[in-house]
């Protein structure tokens, strides 16, 4: 998966679960994107069902789901190729 791809699905991953539709780049998902604690376990569970993952693999689960841009670099890492 390209990419490319992989940013497209997020992003519509992400736009299904909070009201925001701009740019995610560099946005947090607490503090730009206002999701609560009970929407990002919904998110994680939907971006692991859409990209086939497991995000309990991942060195820091905290850190990853802090920001769009280490969960997209983190799925680039997983999928691209």
């Amino acid at each position: 998966m390209s990419c490319e791809e992989i940013a497209r699905k997020l992003n519509n991953v992400i736009y299904r679960n909070c009201d925001y539709e701009g740019d995610l780049k560099g946005k947090s998902f607490t503090d730009d994107l206002e999701l609560d604690s009970v929407s990002l376990m919904q998110l994680v569970v939907e971006v692991e069902e859409e990209f086939k993952v497991s995000l309990d693999e991942s060195d820091n689960l905290l850190e990853l789901m802090d920001n769009y841009d280490n969960l997209l670099e983190y799925l680039q890492e997983k999928l691209e190729g």
